[in-house]
């Protein structure tokens, strides 16, 4: 959805760093210095219990999605991520001043609207009144 309004690549840069934790869904991780044969061991039994059709009866029978990611997906999005230029790692860090249900959607919108060059124009056109006629979009 954010991606029809975020068209400069470094932007998209942003979103993919904010936004990458729910591609991963729940990843499983292995203690520093596992061997790589128990890595693939544990990445092929993961995957074939996600591909068990009593796991996946069951987990319909709770209304529960599997969204399976690879073993080796996840760890190339995680290496990927790790090389994020430190620019766009500042500005995924942004955190908004309000709390949730205290204005923080706002001050989101604000920043977006404020990012594309909108906002005064918005802005003058909502304390005109042109907004509630619906004259600007």
């Amino acid at each position: 959805m954010l991606d029809e309004f975020v068209h400069a690549p470094e932007d998209r840069q942003v979103l993919d760093l904010i936004f990458s934790r729910q591609s991963m869904g729940r990843p499983l991780i292995a203690p520093p210095g596992l061997d790589p044969a128990v890595a693939e061991l544990l990445r092929s039994a993961i995957a074939a219990a996600m591909r068990d059709p009593q796991l996946i009866a069951e987990a319909a029978k709770m209304d529960l999605e599997l969204g399976f990611v690879p073993g080796a997906e996840v760890q190339g999005m995680v290496e990927r991520l790790y090389q994020s230029p430190p620019e766009v790692i500042a500005r995924a860090h942004w955190v908004s001043e309000a709390r949730g249900g205290h204005g923080a959607v706002r001050e989101v919108c604000d920043a977006l609207l404020r990012a594309q060059g909108r906002y005064d124009a918005l802005l003058a056109a909502a304390c005109s009144g042109e907004v509630q006629r619906g004259l600007v979009g």
